[in-house]
């Protein structure tokens, strides 16, 4: 899910690398029958040190297409080695720390005056993260 400036009741995570923890994941089925993996990371802001909380609904496929990108990145942090399609465990993923990476965009269309913040990357953690 991405957080908007034009949805109030959230804040917009801010842009940038951050050491998070997952703290839910679940699965869910939106109205046209497409399957997606919800996860919330929670990390600190370094500005203001508030807790960030961001959903992410994440196509769960795993491929260097836009969207996609992200379910590799999830099962590598669980499975350094690859696995056989179906045998991903996603509650192996709570409380796992991890490194994510967010970038601010502006929406077009629709969405024009909007500001995303898309989930770009979730890593190992690496050392001197914010």
């Amino acid at each position: 899910m991405q957080y908007t400036t034009a949805e109030p009741q959230f804040k917009l995570a801010p842009e940038g690398t951050f050491k998070a923890t997952i703290t839910d994941v679940s699965d869910w089925n939106n109205p046209e029958g497409q399957n997606k993996l919800v996860v919330e990371f929670t990390f600190s802001d370094p500005d203001t040190l508030d807790e960030i909380k961001k959903k992410e609904f994440i196509n769960p496929v795993i491929s260097e297409g836009d969207g996609f990108r992200v379910f590799g990145d999830l099962v590598a942090l669980v499975n350094p080695t690859p696995i056989p399609e179906g045998e991903f465990n996603e509650q192996e993923l709570l409380n796992k720390e991890c490194e994510i990476t967010i970038k601010h965009t502006q929406g077009k269309g629709k969405h024009e005056g909007k500001t995303f913040a898309n989930l770009m990357k979730v890593e190992a953690v690496k050392k001197n993260t914010k």
